[in-house]
C-alpha cells in the first residue's frame, strides 16, 4: 500500500504545477498508476459535479472523444491592488480540457477574455499581464500568481480526489 502511494504521489510534483506565461496556462500531464482510465473518468466526472454549478449548461463535450472539455467564467477571481487600499476585481472567462489516455489525463486551460464591470479589457494574458521582454508588469504580479494557485489548488484537488477511489464502487464501463 505504501509502495503504491508512493508511487502515484510523486506524480504530482513540481512538474505538474500550472504557470501562466505570456503565451497562457501550460497545459500539464499528470501520470497516474494503479486506476484505470475508466474510473479516472468517472471520478472526474464526480469532482467536476461537486465543484461546478450547472456542469450540464457548461460542460460541452464528453466521451466520445476521450475529453472532457468545461466552458465558464469565473466572476471577481483576478484582481489587483491599487493605490489606497483598493481592490480591482476581474472576471475571467476559461476552458478547461481534461483529456484521458492510459497514463493518466491531461489538463489543458485556456483562458478567455478578461473584463471589468461588463467591459472586455483583453483577450489575452499576455496583453493584460505581460509588458516587454514578456515580464510580469508589476502591477500585476499578484493577479497572476493568484491565478496560478486558484489553477493549482483545483488540480490538487482534482488530483487526490481522483486518487481516493474505492475500487468496489466502480464498473470497467463508461457510460
Amino acid at each position: 500500500m505504501l509502495l503504491f502511494l508512493a508511487n502515484t504521489l510523486m506524480s504530482f510534483g513540481q512538474d505538474s504545477k500550472l504557470k501562466l506565461g505570456p503565451k497562457g496556462v501550460n497545459p500539464t500531464n499528470f501520470i497516474l498508476t494503479n486506476i484505470t482510465t475508466e474510473n479516472t473518468y468517472k471520478r472526474t466526472l464526480e469532482w467536476l459535479h461537486l465543484n461546478h454549478k450547472n456542469l450540464d449548461k457548461i460542460m460541452e463535450q464528453n466521451t466520445k472523444s476521450n475529453a472532457i472539455i468545461i466552458r465558464g467564467a469565473v466572476e471577481h477571481h483576478v484582481w489587483t491592488p491599487l493605490r489606497g487600499g483598493k481592490i480591482d476585481n476581474y472576471d475571467i472567462e476559461y476552458t478547461l480540457i481534461i483529456e484521458f489516455n492510459q497514463q493518466g489525463y491531461r489538463l489543458n486551460y485556456q483562458l478567455g477574455n478578461f473584463e471589468k464591470d461588463g467591459v472586455k479589457l483583453s483577450t489575452s494574458s499576455k496583453d493584460l499581464f505581460y509588458g516587454l521582454k514578456d515580464h510580469v508588469r508589476e502591477n500585476f504580479k499578484e493577479a497572476v500568481t493568484g491565478i496560478e494557485n486558484k489553477l493549482n489548488t483545483n488540480n490538487e484537488s482534482l488530483y487526490q480526489f481522483i486518487l481516493s477511489y474505492d475500487n468496489r464502487n466502480y464498473t470497467t464501463s463508461i457510460k
